[in-house]
Formats: structure tokens, C-alpha cells, sequence
């Protein structure tokens, strides 16, 4: 057996740009991955042990040609490499925090300093499968547009919740409780593991479910959807009727200018006025609410 100092990694790396990385990190089996990191526009997915590489590659590519066959990449052909043993997920993790958002969040691994100032609502995340670090702007954009409309003793809904991260931000700003809905069974665990770490477990509920025929009860004084433009143009309709009459939306994950576009005049079409929109590095988020709230 080698020892822990000569072990080596087996990684595949997948080219793209963000949105083909976000979609790609989405898919992945955590059974089948021992981490993944983004190195110069490429996601990088580490394997260990050997055995699982295969299966990997075998489930990645055919996703992969889905994606081709959808048009939303090129085609590409995956192959297994060999890594020497470093101490890489430090360095991402290193790499990842703090990262600032809004004027009050600071979104750090565990274990990393992060000199805070007074004020400061501390979101300790680690990096793993789903997204929500902060490195990338949209997640950072929903926490600047969520921070100073949070309902103290108010209900959110956070769809397509990743690691749960704006939902538990929402409970640390003072909500009363948050209902947090994604498809992917490693979202859900992340978000149920990052709320138990962040005390907020006892307000969060954590439903499995598809974002699009999700329904409950309450009505929502804050919605959140930081995903891709299609699924919030099918949610829209839906999801109104679960916002109170006076309720926010924060919606991101698409793209500035041809996409906001769309997005801006489906929700002028369905009485919804803009607030603030946000943009960076060619993604944006818009703060709504119903006209005349």
C-alpha cells in the first residue's frame, strides 16, 4: 500500500465557462468525487480511489453530450490524468476566502481568518460540491440584493438553494424561518449540514424537490432563485402565488444584457417593478417586487 505521502490523485478536467461549470458541478455523483476546483476556466475533478474513474468519466461524458445535443456547449472529449499528492483542496480553500458581500457578509471556509469588523455576519461554507463559495458573482450579487429587504420575523423561500447559503443568510439577518428546495440530493445534505453549523437548523426546512412544481403553504415575504434563466422563466407564475402581496424577489444566474432583458420584460408583464439590478463579470440580479407594494 503507498504510503499517505506518495498517494496519487486521478483527475478529469472539463473546459467551459461558467455556466457550463455550474452545470457540470450540479451533475456530479459526491459517491464517485473527492473534490473538485476551478484552475483557469476549467473544472478540475479529482478521484480517488482509481476504480471509481471510469464510472465517472463514463456518467460525465454521457452528460456531457446532452448538453452538446441542447446547444449549450461544444463538444469535447474527456480523458483520465495522473496528479502527485499536493495539498490542493488547502489551496482552494485558501484561494476561496474571505470573500465580501454586500455590506455585511463574509463568506469564508472554516478555518480560515477573516479579520472581522463589527457587524459582520460571518457564512463559514466549505467548498465542496454545490455551489455558493462566493467566488462567484452571482451568489455574491443575491446577498448584496437580499441583505436590506430581509423580513425580520419573515418567512423565506429559497429555490435551487445550492448549499443553502442565502437562505441561512436570510436567518442570520433575522428572519423567522426559511424553506430551502433543491433537486440534487447533495444540495440538500450541504444545506441541512451548513444550517446545523450555522444554528439556524430549527428554522430552516430543507425540501427535495424540483424548484418548478415545489408548493407550500405559506406565502413568502422574500423568494430567492439564484439559478438559470429558462427555469425562473417557467417558475415565475408559480412562485408568484406562493410571494405575499408585499413579498421581494431576488432573482439571479443569468446573463446581462440579452438575457436580462427577457428576464426584465417577463416580469414587467407580470406586474413586477425592478428595485435594483446588479451586474458583474456578465451576470446580473434583479430585486422585484409587485407594482404599487
Amino acid at each position: 500500500m503507498p504510503s499517505e505521502a506518495s498517494r496519487s490523485w486521478t483527475s478529469v478536467t472539463v473546459a467551459g465557462n461558467e455556466t457550463t461549470l455550474e452545470l457540470i458541478s450540479g451533475a456530479l455523483d459526491e459517491d464517485l468525487v473527492a473534490g473538485i476546483a476551478l484552475v483557469k476556466g476549467s473544472l478540475r475533478i479529482f478521484l480517488q480511489p482509481k476504480q471509481n474513474a471510469r464510472e465517472l468519466l463514463t456518467h460525465l461524458q454521457r452528460f456531457l453530450d446532452n448538453l452538446v445535443h441542447e446547444g449549450l456547449i461544444e463538444a469535447q472529449t474527456l480523458a483520465l490524468s495522473d496528479v502527485e499528492e499536493v495539498d490542493w483542496v488547502a489551496r482552494w480553500r485558501m484561494k476561496l476566502g474571505p470573500v465580501r458581500a454586500g455590506k455585511r457578509f463574509v463568506i469564508v471556509p472554516p478555518g480560515i481568518n477573516t479579520n472581522e469588523k463589527e457587524g459582520d455576519i460571518v457564512l463559514r461554507l466549505e467548498p465542496r460540491m454545490a455551489f455558493g463559495t462566493g467566488e462567484h458573482p452571482t451568489t455574491r450579487m443575491s446577498l448584496e440584493l437580499l441583505e436590506p429587504v430581509v423580513p425580520r420575523g419573515g418567512v423565506v423561500l429559497d429555490l435551487g438553494c445550492g448549499n443553502g447559503i442565502l437562505s441561512i443568510a436570510a436567518l442570520l439577518l433575522g428572519a423567522r424561518e426559511a424553506v430551502a428546495v433543491d433537486f440534487e440530493q447533495e444540495a440538500v445534505t450541504e444545506t441541512r449540514e451548513n444550517a446545523v453549523f450555522h444554528a439556524v437548523a430549527d428554522r430552516l426546512c430543507v425540501v427535495r424537490a424540483d424548484a418548478l412544481t415545489f408548493a407550500m403553504p405559506l406565502q413568502a415575504d422574500l423568494l430567492t432563485a439564484n439559478i438559470f434563466l429558462t427555469p425562473i422563466l417557467r417558475g415565475l407564475d408559480p412562485w408568484l402565488t406562493m410571494l405575499s402581496p408585499k413579498g421581494w424577489l431576488v432573482l439571479s444566474g443569468v446573463r446581462f444584457e440579452e438575457e436580462g432583458a427577457i428576464l426584465l420584460n417577463e416580469c414587467a408583464l407580470r406586474g413586477l417593478e425592478v428595485d435594483k439590478t446588479l451586474n458583474e463579470d456578465g451576470w446580473m440580479a434583479v430585486r422585484l417586487r409587485r407594482s404599487g407594494a
